[in-house]
């Protein structure tokens, strides 16, 4: 090689090498690294480091850009339970007073605190009708002219029907009046008028009781109830609509003993509208009988029926029908 071209070559600059902008950035020169490191090694590792920067770039991207959780449902959820528990309030003695008064208003006038025992209300769990009792009632009355008495009771009808009552399955299939009986979901109402009376104006009436309120009189008279059926299995009289009042019991002198009046209603009954009851030693109520007066002595012909109603007054079979007491 002669002397002129080793001059050439020696004064020769080297060329520049091709930089790009984006070899200038150390996190893309990095990438093509390692992508070209890997890509002298195996296919498929190449496409596990491609996927692996798509799935961490995508988490990313959804916690920057994920919706916010609006309370709105909670918010709609409790409204709904608040809801639930007002439709779900109990009526009260005090509801049903004032439930009275709107009756009296819707009706124009009359006495929004009359005194009618309720109707009654075979209690679920009970085989027989507990009868309303006069000091848990609430009742409206109104005294009109005959040819107002029908449609005032279609015009109660109507207002109990707007308030949420429906007629009740529970109808009087027995009786001396025309009686029509109501239920809401704890409450029974009886409407019921008399035209057999020699006024000129006849009464017309609405009378309500909470369902809560029948309980302890079907529990006080189930034993009763039980014994007096018993005894009158046979009894023309006795229907499915004979029931008994809230009894009145009473410890006798004879220690052990107890004896319990009860007011039977349904059919005329020709053992008297008075059912008389006594309880043994043993617990177990007997029937004695029914009776519209005092006994006479003699009826009391049994030591149980003498102890248990030892010193209650009874009559002697004399012609002045003198007045004794129960002796052993």
């Amino acid at each position: 090689m002669s002397d002129d071209t080793n001059k050439t070559q020696s004064h020769e600059l080297p060329s520049e090498p091709n930089v790009s902008a984006t070899a200038q950035s150390p996190l893309n020169t990095h990438s093509e690294i390692v992508v070209s490191q890997a890509s002298r090694h195996s296919p498929w590792l190449l496409w596990v480091l491609l996927a692996g920067f798509l799935i961490g770039g995508g988490t990313v991207a959804y916690w920057f850009t994920k919706p916010e959780k609006k309370p709105q449902a909670t918010v709609s959820q409790n409204t709904k339970q608040s809801s639930q528990k007002t439709s779900q309030k109990k009526t009260t003695s005090t509801d049903l007073k004032a439930f009275m008064q709107s009756v009296k208003k819707h009706m124009g006038g009359g006495d929004a605190a009359a005194e009618y025992a309720a109707p009654d209300y075979k209690v679920k769990g009970y085989d027989f009708y507990a009868v309303g009792v006069l000091d848990l009632s609430t009742s409206w009355e109104d005294t009109l002219p005959e040819a107002q008495i029908k449609p005032a009771a279609a015009k109660l009808e109507a207002f109990l029907y707007e308030n949420n009552f429906k007629k009740s399955e529970q109808q009087v299939k027995a009786g001396y009046y025309p009686l029509v009986k109501y239920e809401s979901s704890d409450t029974l109402c009886g409407i019921n008028y008399y035209l057999d009376t020699a006024d000129t104006n006849k009464p017309v009436f609405l009378t309500c009781a909470l369902k809560a309120s029948y309980e302890p009189t079907a529990k006080a008279v189930e034993p009763l109830y039980a014994v007096y059926r018993q005894a009158n299995k046979d009894s023309q009289y006795l229907t499915e609509d004979s029931r008994l009042g809230l009894p009145k019991i009473t410890s006798s002198q004879s220690t052990g003993y107890k004896t319990a009046e009860a007011a039977i209603y349904g059919e005329a009954s020709p053992t008297g509208a008075v059912g008389l009851f006594y309880q043994t030693p043993d617990g177990v109520w007997h029937y004695f009988t029914g009776t519209q007066s005092v006994l006479p002595c003699n009826r009391f012909d049994t030591l149980d029926l003498k102890k248990a109603y030892l010193g209650q007054k009874c009559y002697l079979l004399d012609e002045a029908g003198t007045e004794s007491t129960v002796e052993l």
